[in-house]
């Protein structure tokens, strides 16, 4: 797992405070090049306001004083291009890319223009099935660790991704998965440790039913510890190795409900003391509910060893339920409740071989509500408000933030 960084399709840890704008309203209207591929030309403009930019605690002082909440208003011009194959093909996929111009009117940050570009691809012949998924984020994210220790400071960071799986089928009933997933966390913020995490999984698949599946996977993941470079006294080491060991089910369960879960057994061994190691009992799920034809819930968990952006080892446990609504062909309303603990461990990279470690438990609520309103199918309006709670055992982590959101969407 990458170490503490937004996740785009799970609980987030950390708020971003800028980021590329999310994806247009999915009636918008698209340029066609034929039957089978299509390309959009894509804009934003939103208007943010943070009241807790650094996330900071009432109790957090510096040198004896008391630190006030930083607020600022956050404007972001987003143009884009975006471009899909293959929808009527076994073969399809789309490419897309987005820069967000970004402005912090009260001046907390400096300005920044943050890129996005994302690719995936898919196949399906129904003997075997092949995915894969690239993408490069620029983001502005406030960190809950640093913000702790009395850093006031927006970092910015560059993450990669890429994923690629096969899925054959062996026999009638069975098939197998496998592939390989990699990412590469840079912080632009001396003192910060970003990672390289690579991991193979294995899956084997036994249809229970016509409509479920039965599985059982072994994956290994490895990180190694790395910075920008910008400081040459930072040493860090050594990598970390995960086991997981898995068992689970995917499919249509009932007429409503879908998706995938597994329960795992996952262990972290840091370089090659026995000493230094953990286990834990972890999941990990996506399950989809229909509860009208217009109106759709997921619930999305899991459990499983993170990596803090100092180095720690995490124990991370995630859980978001989600609810989607189409009323009426104009509107379109969405609401996301979600909960994350983290508790802190031995440090996985340590850094200038430090043996320090930091006595932490944090559990973090987060509320959002949204609603968009389709002017025309290429012209839409979002109106945004996310609250976030953070309860630590460590007095200075602790704080809440409010930020309100409004984004102009076009897309031609």
């Amino acid at each position: 797992m990458p170490s503490e960084t937004p996740e785009a399709e799970t609980a987030t840890p950390d708020y971003v405070a800028d980021s590329v704008m999310g994806d247009q309203p999915k009636r918008a209207q698209k340029i066609s090049m034929g039957s089978n591929s299509k390309f959009s030309v894509t804009a934003g403009l939103s208007v943010s306001r943070d009241d807790n930019v650094f996330l900071t605690s009432p109790t957090a002082e510096s040198n004896g004083k008391p630190i006030s909440k930083t607020s600022d208003t956050i404007i972001a011009l987003t143009p884009g291009v975006d471009y899909t194959f293959g929808q009527d093909s076994l073969a399809h996929g789309s490419v897309s890319y987005k820069n967000a111009i970004t402005r912090y009117m009260d001046k907390s940050s400096p300005n920044v223009a943050l890129s996005n570009a994302a690719a995936d691809f898919g196949y399906d012949s129904g003997s075997t099935a092949v995915l894969g998924s690239a993408s490069f984020q620029q983001l502005n994210q406030n960190n809950s660790t640093v913000a702790a220790l009395g850093q006031q400071e927006i970092i910015r960071q560059d993450l990669l991704g890429l994923s690629a799986s096969v899925e054959p089928h062996l026999t009638a009933k069975t098939s197998l998965k496998t592939g390989l997933n990699y990412t590469d966390l840079k912080y632009k913020t001396d003192g910060l440790i970003g990672s390289q995490d690579t991991e193979v999984p294995l899956k084997i698949y036994l249809e229970a039913t016509p409509k479920v599946s039965v599985s059982a996977g072994v994956s290994y993941r490895r990180s190694t510890p790395q910075n920008d470079g910008s400081n040459a006294a930072l040493k860090v080491g050594p990598s970390s190795k995960d086991w997981d060991y898995n068992i689970g089910a995917r499919g249509n369960f009932t007429a409503k409900l879908s998706g995938e879960f597994s329960l795992d057994y996952r262990t972290r061994t840091v370089g090659t003391t026995p000493k230094e190691r953990e286990n834990l009992w972890g999941f990990n799920g996506n399950l989809q509910y229909e509860i009208t034809p217009k109106t759709t819930s997921s619930l999305v968990f899991t459990r499983d060893f993170n990596i803090g952006a100092l180095g720690q080892s995490l124990k991370n446990s995630s859980y978001a339920l989600r609810f989607s609504s189409d009323p009426s062909p104009q509107w379109q309303l969405g609401a996301e409740l979600s909960f994350r603990q983290a508790e802190y461990g031995p440090y996985a990279f340590r850094l200038n071989n430090t043996s320090t470690q930091l006595d932490r438990n944090d559990k973090t609520w987060d509320a959002n509500v949204q609603a968009t309103y389709l002017f025309r199918s290429w012209l839409s309006l979002t109106a945004g408000y996310t609250f976030r709670h953070n309860s630590s055992t460590l007095a200075d982590a602790e704080y809440n933030d409010n930020i309100l959101s409004l984004i102009l969407g076009w897309q031609y």
